[in-house]
């Protein structure tokens, strides 16, 4: 009688040992999920900040030489009103 409770508690023991070990390996696989989407979200931020940055230098080097045509008229303009 002894044999078979030390045999039940050995094969609960075995169970709980497997069940613990099955929710590990689910969590492991849930954790790795959820880094790979937050990866790929900051991915996609990383990639949308490179584009805003691209742009913004595409307009800075747009507004650059607006000024420069700008500052030219202003000074041909200044030059034509000294020689009036």
């Amino acid at each position: 009688m002894c044999n078979e409770f030390l045999s039940e508690k050995e094969q609960i023991k075995e169970n709980a040992r497997n069940e613990v070990q099955n929710e590990i390996v689910n969590l492991k696989l849930e954790r790795d999920n959820e880094i790979q989407k937050i990866y790929k979200r900051v991915q996609q931020a990383i990639e949308k900040k490179d584009s805003t940055i691209q742009l913004i230098q595409k307009e800075n080097v747009s507004m650059r030489e607006r000024c420069i045509k700008l500052e030219a008229i202003i000074r041909q303009q200044r030059k034509d009103y000294c020689v009036k």
